[in-house]
Protein backbone atom coordinates (compact mmCIF):
# COMPACT_ATOMS: atom_id res chain seq x y z
CA UNK A 1 0.00 0.00 0.00
CA UNK A 2 1.22 3.56 -0.96
CA UNK A 3 0.53 6.12 1.52
CA UNK A 4 -2.94 7.60 1.99
CA UNK A 5 -4.13 3.70 2.01
CA UNK A 6 -4.02 4.10 -1.75
CA UNK A 7 -2.99 1.23 -3.48
CA UNK A 8 -0.64 1.66 -6.05
CA UNK A 9 -1.19 1.29 -10.23
CA UNK A 10 -0.95 -1.57 -12.19
CA UNK A 11 -0.54 -1.17 -16.09
CA UNK A 12 -1.04 -4.62 -17.91
CA UNK A 13 1.55 -4.29 -20.37
CA UNK A 14 0.16 -5.12 -24.29
CA UNK A 15 0.03 -8.17 -25.79
CA UNK A 16 -1.56 -10.47 -28.60
CA UNK A 17 -2.67 -14.10 -28.87
CA UNK A 18 -3.52 -15.62 -32.60
CA UNK A 19 -6.72 -17.65 -32.20
CA UNK A 20 -8.52 -20.07 -34.39
CA UNK A 21 -11.94 -21.43 -35.16
CA UNK A 22 -13.16 -23.44 -37.57
CA UNK A 23 -16.71 -24.75 -38.09
CA UNK A 24 -17.66 -27.99 -40.83
CA UNK A 25 -21.76 -28.99 -41.16
CA UNK A 26 -21.36 -32.46 -42.28
CA UNK A 27 -24.99 -32.48 -42.93
CA UNK A 28 -28.17 -31.13 -42.10
CA UNK A 29 -28.28 -32.60 -38.52
CA UNK A 30 -24.56 -32.88 -37.46
CA UNK A 31 -21.89 -30.09 -37.21
CA UNK A 32 -18.67 -30.10 -35.71
CA UNK A 33 -16.04 -27.29 -34.59
CA UNK A 34 -12.14 -27.08 -33.31
CA UNK A 35 -11.45 -23.62 -31.58
CA UNK A 36 -7.57 -23.19 -30.57
CA UNK A 37 -7.17 -20.11 -28.09
CA UNK A 38 -3.49 -18.72 -27.95
CA UNK A 39 -1.59 -20.71 -30.70
CA UNK A 40 1.79 -18.80 -30.07
CA UNK A 41 1.65 -19.65 -26.38
CA UNK A 42 2.28 -15.42 -25.13
CA UNK A 43 2.21 -14.29 -21.92
CA UNK A 44 0.69 -11.37 -20.18
CA UNK A 45 2.62 -9.52 -17.68
CA UNK A 46 1.49 -6.44 -15.13
CA UNK A 47 4.27 -3.97 -13.99
CA UNK A 48 3.68 -0.71 -11.07
CA UNK A 49 4.99 2.62 -11.62
CA UNK A 50 7.70 1.36 -13.68
CA UNK A 51 8.54 -1.61 -16.22
CA UNK A 52 11.17 -3.18 -13.64
CA UNK A 53 8.68 -3.55 -11.01
CA UNK A 54 6.91 -6.70 -12.55
CA UNK A 55 3.61 -7.41 -10.46
CA UNK A 56 2.77 -10.67 -12.29
CA UNK A 57 3.85 -12.69 -15.03
CA UNK A 58 0.68 -14.87 -16.71
CA UNK A 59 0.96 -17.81 -18.94
CA UNK A 60 -1.99 -19.27 -19.80
CA UNK A 61 -0.28 -21.68 -22.80
CA UNK A 62 -2.29 -23.08 -25.78
CA UNK A 63 -5.75 -24.07 -25.35
CA UNK A 64 -8.01 -26.43 -27.59
CA UNK A 65 -11.57 -27.28 -27.78
CA UNK A 66 -13.35 -30.06 -29.99
CA UNK A 67 -17.02 -30.04 -30.39
CA UNK A 68 -19.79 -32.21 -32.11
CA UNK A 69 -23.60 -30.83 -32.43
CA UNK A 70 -26.54 -32.79 -33.59
CA UNK A 71 -29.95 -31.52 -34.49
CA UNK A 72 -32.61 -34.10 -33.59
Amino acid sequence: MAENNRANPGYVEPYGQVDLSIGYNVNQNLSLSLEAINLTDEHQRQHGRTDMQVLSVTTGGPRYMLGARYKF
